[in-house]
């Protein structure tokens, strides 16, 4: 298994923790379990460096071994507590965001008269991150968004006024 299917499935067994009475427990005293935990706590760490985040502390630091031991010391209750917080402010910065984005992008398609219309041209920040919120929506498919919005400005020229 590669890098990449390793990752997939140590997020599947974390989320698995978030869900499944007693798994967090075990995560505390079961190495390869915090290995997974110590795993997606630096990859969460690394998107908040990708989102630019403003989060400090331990919690965000890409140090893997730090939250592996934190992980074995800790009981179920801490390692299912900081596992929820951090995936949630991780989606909330990640829809912080896709709003930016959209917004702006938003704003070129008005400023160039492109002519672009429906909610994914809406000029309302808010509407993009509820959208982004509300649905969980997964990372490919706020990337396509914006990707299809750029594809979509690119195809129309600034006017010159």
């Amino acid at each position: 298994m590669d890098h990449r299917g390793r990752l997939g499935l140590c997020l599947s067994v974390l989320l698995g923790a978030l869900f499944v009475p007693g798994f967090a427990a075990a995560a505390a005293t079961d190495a390869k379990l915090c290995d997974a935990y110590a795993q997606q706590a630096a990859h969460q760490a690394g998107l908040a460096v990708r989102f630019a985040c403003k989060f400090h502390g331990p919690r965000w630091s890409g140090d893997a071994e730090a939250r592996r031991e934190w992980c074995r010391g800790s009981g179920k209750a801490a390692v299912q507590a900081e596992a929820k917080s951090r995936a949630t402010d991780i989606r909330l910065c990640m829809c912080d965001w896709y709003a930016n984005n959209a917004l702006s992008q938003a704003k070129t398609n008005d400023a160039r008269g492109c002519g672009f219309t429906g909610p994914r041209w809406s000029l309302d920040r808010s509407a993009h991150y509820r959208w982004c919120v509300l649905d969980k929506a997964p990372m490919k498919t706020l990337e396509s968004e914006i990707t299809t919005r750029q594809e979509l400005l690119a195809k129309c020229a600034p006017t010159d006024r």
